[in-house]
């Protein structure tokens, strides 16, 4: 986004659609996702329906929060890590 528009951060908290518009225009570098500990039934929602092709993200972050809540961030992959780094690579979540 920055080189492209000359803007260094956007907070698109509107939902998937726009995100998944500005994913697929190659707009985003960093994903911020907060979870629920509660499920919510027959709901048929994709998360991510609608993005035109396969993108590796790296988690960067992971905290839990009180309630039993998640915060995450991933971070666009722009290198392929080879097996052994995955393999010995882990991400732990902290509170």
């Amino acid at each position: 986004m920055a080189e492209k528009c000359s803007i260094g951060k956007i907070l698109a908290d509107t939902g998937s659609k726009l995100e998944n518009v500005l994913i697929n225009s190659d707009l985003i570098d960093e994903i911020s996702r907060l979870i629920s500990p509660e499920i919510l039934g027959n709901s048929s929602r994709n998360l991510f329906e609608g993005i035109d092709a396969k993108i590796a993200w790296e988690c960067t972050h992971c905290e839990m929060l009180k309630d039993g809540y998640v915060w995450l961030i991933y971070k666009l992959k722009e290198e392929v890590y080879n097996i052994e780094h995955l393999q010995a690579r882990s991400m732990n979540c902290t509170s």
